[in-house]
């Protein structure tokens, strides 16, 4: 990852969409927050990296847990922002390479953050710098949702025109080759349509036979150290995107998204 899109503007546009909607949805308020970052069980002595922290949202959240709360973003503006808050420490840095040392932290969260890194490379890397035991939160981006989730392909296609990084997780794939990264899950949620997350309307994914769905939120466990050889698990495009292309005959994603963007006349 690089700090490219991530600039003073960025930062604005988050602080602006904290609470408020956009296309219908709102992001995770206090209540979604609070409901699955108690989950995590994090004891007042352990430090926890709030990975991708941006200008510091789940500080407030995190401490009421544990007061050593460590943040790392790619973004300088975003530092700075995050310096309001009682930070143990602030640091700039990627997911891919955060700089700390092995063994460090006890728990990791990464909030809203992996759809826009390498996630193969980075879950090596919190893996890398997290204790064994401790308890990795990742959200994402599944890379099947269902076709007729238009908020859903409309993000996914503005994201694209405007090249604005926008990854998509194969997450029946990590479940089941978790210990392959050196984790077991020991919880995960899904949310079937664009704005479920906001709205706290989520399912269990280990106990439900849905493949379909938006978005999702794991629990990673650190039970040993990455194999050398890892399968993707990471794709530029949503299989949904590439199956309506396909089905509108067109064998280019970027070409369907500019035809679809102008016979729809949608707003980028």
């Amino acid at each position: 990852m690089t700090d490219k899109f991530f600039d003073k503007k960025y930062v604005e546009y988050w602080k602006q969409r904290v609470g408020n909607t956009l296309d219908g949805t709102k992001i995770p308020d206090k209540k979604v927050i609070d409901f699955f970052l108690s989950k995590l069980d994090i004891k007042k002595e352990e430090i926890v990296l709030d990975l991708g922290c941006g200008f510091g949202r789940l500080h407030p959240f995190l401490r009421k847990f544990t007061n050593n709360i460590v943040g790392i973003d790619v973004n300088n503006e975003s530092l700075e922002e995050a310096k309001k808050y009682r930070y143990r420490e602030l640091l700039k840095g990627t997911a891919e390479k955060t700089g700390f040392r092995s063994d460090y932290f006890d728990g990791v969260v990464s909030w809203e953050v992996y759809d826009v890194v390498e996630q193969k490379e980075s879950l090596i890397e919190e893996n890398r710098i997290m204790k064994k035991g401790g308890v990795f939160l990742v959200t994402g981006k599944n890379n099947n949702y269902h076709k007729d989730d238009k908020l859903a392909f409309i993000a996914e296609r503005n994201a694209k025109l405007k090249d604005f990084p926008n990854h998509f997780t194969d997450v029946n794939k990590i479940i089941k080759k978790s210990k392959k990264f050196g984790f077991e899950i020991i919880r995960a949620y899904g949310f079937e349509k664009r704005g479920d997350f906001g709205g706290l309307i989520f399912f269990d994914i280990l106990e439900s036979k849905k493949k379909k769905f938006y978005q999702f939120m794991l629990f990673l466990k650190k039970i040993g150290e990455p194999e050398k050889d890892l399968p993707e698990i990471c794709y530029e495009y949503s299989n949904t995107a590439k199956e309506k292309a396909k089905e509108n005959n067109f064998s280019n994603v970027i070409d369907f998204f500019k035809w679809h963007k102008e016979k729809y006349e949608e707003n980028i």
